[in-house]
């Protein structure tokens, strides 16, 4: 199989594949790292929530300490 016999359609698909079989040795190699960092950044995220949350309530004119 030569690439110059392939049609556009023909490399589209063997490139889809490639990106396939790629994708799924990352996932293998590094799962732990990508859960780890899907985490922190969910937790990051949530965290930023509570903060903006929280300003918006002190920040708010009729917001009083008692």
């Amino acid at each position: 199989m030569k690439w110059e016999n392939l049609t556009e359609a023909q490399i589209a698909w063997v490139l889809c594949n490639l990106h396939e079989r790629f994708t799924q040795l990352l996932w293998d190699r590094y799962e732990k790292e990508f859960l780890n960092w899907a985490m922190d950044e969910n937790d990051r995220k949530q965290m930023e929530k509570m903060c903006q949350r929280n300003s918006m309530i002190y920040l708010n004119p009729s917001f009083r300490k008692n």
